[in-house]
């Protein structure tokens, strides 16, 4: 149905499985209200996905997650400018975090972020970078010596 398996069924999901019934019956499909295809920032879910740098953590969209040494592992320190360009990875609600194959469910985690309930992976606060426009584009890494993407144990990849 050309929609990001999550596990969840989202307006994306029912809107897509609409279309595909209303194409296979010849009944066209409407609906009073507009359809958000975006990913669903009420959700949060870490994966493992393979990249140049081998196996990473990545935002259930495919986009890379990083950590912040200056964090270390503990309170988030990116707030206000600096998580302009390093959006914390939040969540509505700690409940709604969940983790694919690779992931290691008791290394998940939330912290109180200005902007929200920021994710965690091994008491690491994750961050999204806006330099990355792709899934799996890893532009982050290595950023000012302080920006890194996390192995499936929750631990820098340094790249060295």
């Amino acid at each position: 149905l050309g929609v990001e398996p999550t596990g969840v069924v989202d307006t994306a999901t029912l809107a897509a499985f609409e279309q595909a019934i209303a194409e296979r019956s010849g009944v066209p499909v409407t609906t009073d209200a507009p359809v958000d295809t975006a990913t669903d920032t009420d959700e949060a879910t870490v994966l493992v996905s393979d990249s140049d740098l081998g196996q990473i953590l990545t935002a259930a969209d495919g986009m890379t997650v990083y950590l912040f040494t200056s964090d270390a592992q503990a309170a988030p320190t990116c707030t206000d400018s600096c998580a302009e360009q390093w959006p914390p990875m939040t969540v509505d609600d700690a409940t709604q975090i969940t983790g694919g194959d690779g992931i290691d469910a008791s290394l998940l985690d939330t912290v109180d972020h200005p902007d929200g309930i920021q994710v965690t992976y091994n008491g690491w606060p994750l961050y999204l970078f806006a330099g990355d426009s792709a899934p799996g584009d890893t532009n982050g890494q290595g950023q000012g010596d302080v920006w890194y993407v996390l192995d499936p144990n929750g631990n820098p990849i340094d790249g060295a």
